[in-house]
């Protein structure tokens, strides 16, 4: 099962939109909270090893937009859109008024250190957004955040396999009944299958 997704999704990997669809899905990520932005990071970085650079540009790239683009709605449509993400409830807890304060003190660098962490910054954009902060300076706090991290996953997803079997004996083959390397070649016959 696990060996047919992977072979469906790098029948794909070579095509033009396959980093675009992740920059958008990353873009969109701000507005359903529930995409894994760090998995597709590492996808793009496996499936496309030799553009885990630009990969990890473009995807900070979009996730700063996407970021700017809350705001935006934040700033707009003022507390109801973080009524939406957030519960009506959110207001009244420790962690707004807590957030609200981190936000106002350190303002960009805040924002940049909430950004490179593993908790959801969908909250710290919106009280930026309801805070009327600086649109330009909000994207480069969010892309000087999430750009240390995503290189960091994209070089992990293109010398991890490596990595794993130089240093730790893991190869591909001793699991092939459940995994293949993403980095052998499609067969023709594999290209030219259909979903």
């Amino acid at each position: 099962m696990m060996k047919k997704t992977i072979r469906r999704i790098q029948r794909y990997a070579d095509r033009a939109w396959f980093i675009p669809l992740i920059c958008f899905v990353t873009f969109i990520d701000l507005f359903i909270i529930v995409i894994p932005t760090d998995g597709l990071v590492l996808l793009a970085s496996l499936m496309r090893p030799k553009t885990w650079f630009w990969n990890a540009v473009l995807i900070s790239t979009c996730c700063a937009f996407g970021a700017v683009a809350l705001a935006i709605f934040a700033h707009h449509f003022g507390e109801r859109v973080a009524v939406y993400f957030l519960g009506e409830h959110f207001f009244e807890t420790k962690n707004w008024i807590r957030m609200s304060g981190w936000i106002e003190h350190y303002g960009f660098w805040g924002i940049a250190f909430i950004a490179i962490g593993p908790l959801p910054q969908q909250p710290a954009i919106l009280i930026a957004g309801l805070a009327r902060m600086n649109l330009v300076e909000l994207f480069f706090a969010v892309w000087i955040g999430r750009f240390p991290k995503y290189l960091l996953y994209s070089y992990i997803g293109t010398q991890g396999p490596g990595w794993m079997k130089k240093h730790l004996g893991f190869t591909i083959e001793a699991l092939e009944e459940e995994i293949v390397d993403v980095r052998t070649p499609l067969t023709e016959e594999e290209k030219n299958t259909t979903v």
